[in-house]
């Protein structure tokens, strides 16, 4: 009697090994499963994020405009393994950077372009809108890389209305230079005033930004092939070494633009951007 109750207190005990073996198994994979649901989520949450707060400064393909490119390999990775690229990632967005309110360039002796302008701080803490959630989801975002969801979450252009009156442009110039700004469907993608798309840099004050009429001239003409068109330094303001003629920080190559050639005549050229060199 003793021995057929030990076997079956042994069978039951290995059933119950069996089962909960398998129930922790099962939870663990739920868990995993969990985790990487919320994951995805996040990341999808800053994909709409980044497209409504950032494409203007940064490109709808991170790849750079005003800003710096953010699709770059030293921004990516996991999260929750990169602890370091997280948190200098998350850092940046919440607390900005000091600068020009207003984006201001400089051209370096080797023709490159350093930017002196400020990002502004975005957390709910510093004054931004964001809230924690929301920049921990656009952190995520960044480090996924998933730059292709960016597109069809971008915010639609408000094409109707007034443009601005550019400073010390005659208005035969500015009138021609509004309708070819319209035919040439340029506030699809641009702000100019309270008018156009986020999807370009904002233009209304573009004069300002330490460009010439021949640089606007270059970048429009031909965009792919605009050497230096954006800037490679990003330097919070701090000057420039006048040993290397460079400014302090690490330098950012930009990725490819995504504007296309508009197949502008020079007569064309003329008079869109002596309007936008008018736009202080």
């Amino acid at each position: 009697m003793k021995g057929r109750t030990y076997i079956v207190v042994t069978v039951l005990s290995w059933a119950l090994v069996v089962l909960w073996g398998a129930y922790w198994a099962r939870e663990n994979s739920r868990m995993a499963a969990t985790a990487a649901t919320f994951k995805a989520q996040l990341i999808d949450q800053g994909a709409t994020i980044y497209a409504q707060n950032c494409v203007i400064c940064h490109g709808p393909l991170g790849e750079g405009v005003v800003g710096p490119s953010l699709n770059r390999d030293a921004l990516r990775g996991d999260p929750e393994n990169d602890a370091d690229t997280y948190r200098f990632v998350y850092d940046t967005v919440s607390r900005g950077r000091p600068g020009s309110v207003v984006t201001r360039w400089q051209m370096l002796p080797n023709g490159e372009l350093a930017s002196f302008s400020q990002m502004p701080s975005w957390s709910s803490e510093n004054g931004g809108p964001l809230n924690e959630q929301e920049l921990r989801a656009v952190t995520y975002f960044i480090m996924a890389g998933n730059w292709n969801d960016v597109n069809l979450r971008i915010p639609q252009a408000k094409l109707e209305g007034p443009l601005p009156k550019a400073e010390g442009v005659p208005p035969e110039v500015q009138q021609q230079a509004e309708q070819v700004i319209r035919q040439k469907l340029c506030l699809t993608c641009h702000t100019i005033g309270q008018v156009g798309g986020h999807i370009g840099p904002d233009l209304t004050h573009v004069g300002s930004w330490g460009v010439d009429q021949a640089f606007l001239k270059e970048w429009i003409k031909n965009p792919p092939a605009k050497q230096h068109r954006a800037p490679v330094w990003f330097s919070n303001s701090a000057g420039i070494d006048p040993k290397t003629g460079q400014p302090s920080g690490t330098r950012i190559e930009y990725g490819p633009t995504t504007m296309p050639v508009l197949g502008l005549t020079d007569q064309e050229l003329e008079v869109v951007t002596r309007y936008l060199m008018g736009l202080k």
